[in-house]
């Protein structure tokens, strides 16, 4: 295919990309005196191009030796995770005290021993400390084919199931982990500044979850740790299941006309403009939000230990002169 083809088809169809991670298995979780978790395993990406200019690869760096469909398959390893909480995805809480039952009523910051996996480490000693992980983050780099244009990354809007899914074994799933799951979509330039860009989640947050604070202060919805002490509604840009406007009125999804994706006619807000042929860095972090209702203390026969999660991540790329 010539450029002058590759231009004309991104113009006309731009294209989709899907990244899927295996993300999630385990049985009863929460913010857990017992600090139960959940495991998080590999992550691969598949890259599906519709006129071969938006690609994606796992790390840091473009693979330009691929001019079609691409599949990029995450270095990173799997590990567990343990409910946690975040308002930025650069602080992060875990529980330390409890009141009222299990409810939670005091928080610790997250002491990373590894921030590129999210672990830290709980105990005094060697002989007593326990390797825990806040959250599971997958690297990855979007580019464009040289001489193919500049494209703007949106979620997919067309997709019947959902521009984000979580799936098991190919089956959309509405259980307790799946309600407290949270993804969170970064974005970092050339100077290695990252921005969270939007935090999803599969339903939308009600209730004051199980913290004492929000409680007694009738903070409800998206909640996030504030400090040791307190809890406050999220700051960060939200979306959940099909809604891609978030509360700041902003656009996060395109539209499909035909084989053409269009950008948001108003509050356009894309994931990452001007994609060129150098890229940029995609981080997508899963997490358990320990503040949400649905993270709980859960009977171990309430959570089935044998699901594995598959979070699928459907984008777009539409020509940027559009």
């Amino acid at each position: 295919m010539s450029v002058r083809q590759l231009k004309k088809e991104m113009i006309a169809a731009s294209l989709s990309v899907i990244v899927s991670l295996v993300a999630l298995s385990s049985a009863t979780y929460a913010w857990f005196v017992s600090n139960s978790n959940v495991e998080a395993q590999t992550a691969n990406v598949a890259a599906m191009a519709n006129g071969m200019m938006l690609q994606i690869a796992a790390g840091t760096k473009p693979d330009h030796g691929k001019d079609n469909e691409t599949i990029a398959f995450d270095t990173t390893g799997g590990h567990e995770i343990s409910p946690s909480s975040t308002d930025d995805i650069k602080t992060w809480y875990v529980p330390s005290a409890w009141s009222d039952g299990a409810m939670v009523s005091g928080y610790s910051v997250v002491n990373f021993s590894d921030a590129d996996t999210g672990e830290y480490i709980v105990g005094k000693n060697a002989t007593d400390s326990k390797k825990y992980y806040a959250y599971n983050v997958s690297t990855y780099t979007l580019y464009t084919v040289r001489d193919t244009g500049i494209a703007d990354v949106y979620l997919d809007g067309s997709q019947a199931d959902g521009a984000i899914t979580v799936t098991s074994n190919g089956q959309q799933l509405d259980d307790k982990v799946a309600k407290s799951m949270r993804i969170g979509i970064s974005t970092v330039d050339k100077n290695g500044n990252e921005t969270l860009k939007f935090v999803y989640a599969p339903s939308e947050p009600t209730g004051y979850g199980n913290d004492v604070y929000s409680k007694n202060n009738a903070i409800t919805g998206w909640i996030t740790v504030s400090n040791e002490t307190s809890t406050k509604n999220a700051t960060y840009s939200h979306i959940y299941a099909k809604n891609y406007i978030d509360q700041n009125s902003k656009n996060w999804a395109a539209s499909k006309d035909g084989k053409s994706f269009i950008k948001p006619v108003s509050n356009a807000s894309p994931i990452a403009s001007g994609i060129d042929y150098n890229g940029i860095i995609l981080k997508v972090y899963v997490w358990l939000e320990g503040t949400d209702s649905d993270c709980i203390n859960t009977a171990a026969d309430v959570v089935n230990e044998d699901l594995s999660y598959d979070v699928t991540l459907h984008m777009v790329g539409v020509n940027s002169d559009n």
